[in-house]
């Protein structure tokens, strides 16, 4: 005879993410190991968030992130197309940087190539 309880295969490793406050970006804040997403829900409710609130969780299944494998130079591309930064991209664009004094550099290129 079978109990009400269901039984565990396997277990998986999930990535956890959390947004502090409503409208504030998802940050990485571990893993943990869970037999499904429901389960990784709730243990990553009482390890990551007992002592700090959040808004937000997200917990995402490691064999779903797929990661690219490509060498430095393709994924490095784009460094010298200033005009392709994304303002507001956390570690991506340099804090002096503002979108006007890229157009005044883009402005003072293209003076120079007339």
């Amino acid at each position: 005879m079978r109990s009400g309880r269901r039984e565990v295969d396997s277990y998986h490793v999930y990535e956890i993410f959390e947004s502090s406050e409503p409208g504030d970006a998802f940050v990485h804040v571990g893993d943990i190991e869970a037999p499904d997403p429901e389960a990784a829900l709730f243990f990553a409710k009482e390890q990551f968030l007992r002592r700090e609130p959040a808004s937000g969780l997200w917990v995402v299944d490691r064999r779903d992130i797929h990661a690219a494998e490509w060498p430095f130079e393709v994924l490095n591309s784009g460094s010298l197309k200033r005009y392709r930064r994304t303002p507001g991209r956390s570690g991506r664009a340099s804090p002096s940087a503002s979108p006007a004094s890229d157009r005044d550099e883009r402005d003072d290129a293209d003076e120079e190539s007339e």
